[in-house]
């Protein structure tokens, strides 16, 4: 058995800013941190979903979870090392 430290990426996209100039406070992202440290952090990640969790996968699945109450939500990407990402965007599910 082995670790991972990933980096996970939430992207944001609007056609407006706040009155602060923001598409989005980032404390109103904190319910994604804390989840993922209460689930992911020190976990074994086959113990915690029900699918192969490779950054594909778990960039979709993190993006489905909070796409509903983060409305501005984009796009996730997952990254394992510097030079190795996966990125999930919706306007990409039908491609093959």
């Amino acid at each position: 058995m082995h670790g991972h430290n990933y980096v996970i990426t939430v992207e944001l996209r609007s056609i407006n800013l706040d009155e602060a100039g923001f598409v989005l406070d980032y404390r109103k992202l904190d319910l994604v941190k804390s989840f993922l440290d209460k689930n992911f952090d020190h976990q074994h990640l086959n113990d915690v979903v029900d699918f192969n969790p490779s950054a594909e996968n778990l960039a979709r699945y993190i993006f489905k979870l909070f796409c509903q109450s983060i409305p501005l939500l984009s796009a996730v990407e997952v990254s394992e090392t510097d030079k190795t990402l996966a990125r999930y965007e919706p306007s990409f599910d039908n491609i093959k």
